[in-house]
C-alpha cells in the first residue's frame, strides 16, 4: 500500500466503526465502510507539464483501468484519488472518467491552486469539461482532515455532477474545519 493509501484509509477508518479492509494491492484499496463498497485508486497528483504551470494531474494505467472496472462489475463504488502533499488534500475524481473512455493510460486533472483553496477552506471545486467523456464533471479536492465527508454521501456515483458537487461543498466548507 503506497503512503497515499495508508493516509485515506487511516483516516476512514478512524471515523467509521464499520470499516473492513478487504485488499490492499497498491495503488488500489478495496474496503467497505458506511455500509457501502468502494474499490480505490490513490496516487500522488504532480505536476502536468503543459503550459499552465497551474495543472496537475494523476495518471491510471490501463492495467489499474481495468482492475478498477473488474471491482466495478462486482458492485464496488470506484473511487479515484490524488494526494497533494503541499496542501496536505485529496482530490477525487469521477468513475466515469474511466468508465467511458477507450481502456488506455488517462490522466485525471487537477489544479494546484484548487489544492491550495482545500487546504484553507477544507473543500474546493474544480469545474471543467472533459472532452474524452464529452461531459461535465467536477474535481473535489479535501484537506486530509475531512475526506471522511466523502464517504458519508449516499451515492458518490452522482456527487461530481457540477450542481451536486456544489452543494456538497457548501454543506461542507468550514465544517468542523481544524488545520
Amino acid at each position: 500500500m503506497n503512503l497515499y493509501s495508508k493516509k485515506l484509509i487511516r483516516s476512514i477508518n478512524s471515523h467509521f466503526d464499520d470499516f473492513v479492509l478487504y485488499s490492499e494491492e497498491s495503488p488500489i484499496s478495496i474496503f467497505q465502510t458506511n455500509n457501502q463498497k468502494f474499490a480505490s485508486y490513490i496516487s500522488k497528483i504532480s505536476f502536468a507539464y503543459r503550459a499552465n504551470l497551474d495543472e496537475f494531474r494523476v495518471q491510471i494505467s490501463k492495467k489499474n483501468r481495468e482492475n478498477l472496472l473488474k471491482q466495478k462489475l462486482k458492485n464496488f463504488s470506484l473511487v479515484l484519488a490524488g494526494y497533494h502533499s503541499n496542501s496536505d488534500s485529496f482530490t477525487f475524481w469521477d468513475s466515469q472518467l474511466i468508465a467511458l473512455t477507450e481502456p488506455l493510460n488517462r490522466s485525471l486533472y487537477t489544479r494546484q491552486s484548487i489544492c491550495n483553496v482545500a487546504k484553507r477552506e477544507g473543500v474546493s471545486l474544480y469545474n471543467y469539461y472533459d472532452k474524452k467523456t464529452d461531459m461535465e464533471t467536477t474535481a473535489i479536492s479535501l484537506h486530509s482532515s475531512k475526506i471522511h465527508f466523502y464517504f458519508i454521501e449516499e451515492s458518490i456515483s452522482t456527487l461530481h455532477k457540477p450542481e451536486n458537487a456544489e452543494l456538497f461543498a457548501e454543506k461542507h466548507r468550514n465544517e468542523n474545519f481544524i488545520k
